[in-house]
């Protein structure tokens, strides 16, 4: 009993978390169809809070779907949604099943607009707004790339408030740069503005809060004015993009109609700069995620993964091409005496300032990674031996000027190999290698090349 109370208490943790996930109305029920856990959306729609919601059984005063008609599969029941002033709107309650871990059953219902479904102007735009963000937001989730997002931001932002017009602008210094653009006008993405005058983008801009602007009211000579009038747009209102904490831009909406821009329309538009700040945090999350599973934490360089792929990708194009290709790698001479001597963190900073040195004196389009502990590597594009030897030289000639005051003596020995002979990525780094312990057993400190080992 104490198992199944338990799985119980975990399905009912699951499927609230799914309901406050969810962009659109959603609600969770019990299988007597009294009311679990409700998200925001749903609560707009129905116009009443959610103490008012949770833990009411039916039948519900502020809809109507058959409850006796959830099962254990997915199912869609038609109902509809009852505001407080009694006005309704069809919908369709679509439920499924929640968590596979036992006790009493539980159901996910979300709540979407009959097809061809009128209602009271309120509960009407509430699901038509609800299922724009609901959009954006699998976009966002599903990790589009940022132009998609931004695009598809303008044009529902645009839809949802019923104008003409909208756009994602990123701040850039004192200008502004069209990076998402919906409808019919001049702001293609790419364009930029100074970020003067009155327009809302502009009061965005300056005080960092949502702000509206109506262009004839701001003079012949404003920036603005002078820019959109002449495409016959009549007002905007626009909405600011913060990220981590600062403000990275606006999500702006333009129409050309004299009637004014609906009540509410800065809060419905920050909804939608909300998702734009999601789809950026996690686009950087991403870079972020992708650069560690690349890179060497102490170094910064290419880890041996990453590095070792790169090696396939070029060896594999020059081959392919005919061009030329060289690899060197470089050893720590004496390493394991550094650690000895003055304990890992030393070594751990000799490692740094030995990659910082590499890093320093390669060319552009060369590639660099840590591919062992004191061992790193330089992929040479377009470089034959005796070019590369001399890149390898470079090399040397930096670590070994290094001024470690407490670490003197710090030197590299290297081995570079070429494509001559060579059928494997694999073999021309098995070349290098040997050319790298050629350089030890002749006394360190030095570069040797060598063509390569048998494929």
């Amino acid at each position: 009993m104490e198992g199944e109370d338990r799985r119980g208490r975990t399905t009912l943790v699951e499927g609230r978390s799914v309901v406050n996930a969810i962009g659109h109305p959603a609600v969770l029920l019990d299988g007597a169809g009294v009311v679990l856990a409700v998200n925001r959306p749903l609560c707009e729609l129905v116009g009443r809070s959610r103490d008012e919601v949770v833990g009411t059984a039916p039948p519900h005063t502020w809809w109507t779907p058959d409850v006796s008609a959830l099962t254990s599969a997915p199912a869609e029941i038609p109902a509809r949604v009852i505001a407080p002033d009694g006005q309704a709107l069809d919908v369709v309650c679509s439920s499924a099943p929640v968590g596979t871990g036992g006790g009493d059953p539980v159901w996910l219902v979300g709540v979407t607009p009959s097809a061809g479904a009128s209602g009271p102007g309120r509960l009407t735009r509430l699901v038509s707004e609800q299922a724009a963000l609901a959009r954006v937001a699998r976009v966002v989730a599903a990790g589009a790339a940022p132009d998609r997002v931004f695009d598809l931001v303008a044009r529902e932002s645009a839809m949802v408030l019923g104008v003409e017009a909208g756009l994602v602008m990123r701040f850039e210094g004192e200008h502004s740069e069209v990076v998402g653009s919906y409808g019919a006008h001049r702001s293609s993405v790419g364009t930029t503005f100074p970020l003067e005058g009155g327009g809302a983008a502009v009061r965005v801009f300056e005080s960092g809060r949502p702000a509206r602007a109506v262009y004839a009211d701001l003079g012949d000579d404003d920036t603005t004015t002078s820019r959109v009038q002449p495409q016959g747009y009549v007002s905007g209102v626009a909405a600011p993009v913060t990220v981590d904490g600062g403000l990275w831009g606006a999500v702006l909406a333009a129409t050309t109609s004299s009637r004014p821009l609906p009540q509410g329309a800065e809060d419905r538009l920050e909804r939608f700069a909300d998702l734009v700040s999601l789809g950026i945090g996690r686009m950087a999350a991403l870079r972020e995620l992708a650069r560690r599973a690349t890179t060497d934490s102490l170094t910064g360089l290419y880890n041996h993964g990453e590095f070792h792929s790169r090696l396939a990708q070029r060896f594999a194009a020059a081959r392919s091409e005919g061009r030329p290709l060289a690899l060197a790698l470089f050893d720590v001479d004496h390493f394991k005496d550094i650690n000895d001597r003055a304990g890992h963190p030393a070594g751990d900073r000799v490692l740094a300032r030995v990659a910082a040195a590499v890093a320093s004196v390669v060319r552009p389009g060369d590639i660099a990674g840590r591919v062992g502990g004191e061992e790193f590597g330089l992929i040479l594009p377009e470089a034959g031996l005796s070019e590369a030897m001399a890149v390898a030289e470079r090399v040397r000639r930096a670590v070994g000027g290094m001024d470690l005051d407490d670490l003197p003596g710090i030197t590299l020995s290297g081995g570079v190999a070429d494509l001559v002979g060579v059928r494997t990525a694999a073999a021309l780094y098995r070349a290098a290698d040997a050319a790298l312990y050629d350089a030890k057993r002749r006394g360190r400190n030095r570069i040797c090349g060598t063509h390569p080992v048998a494929a």
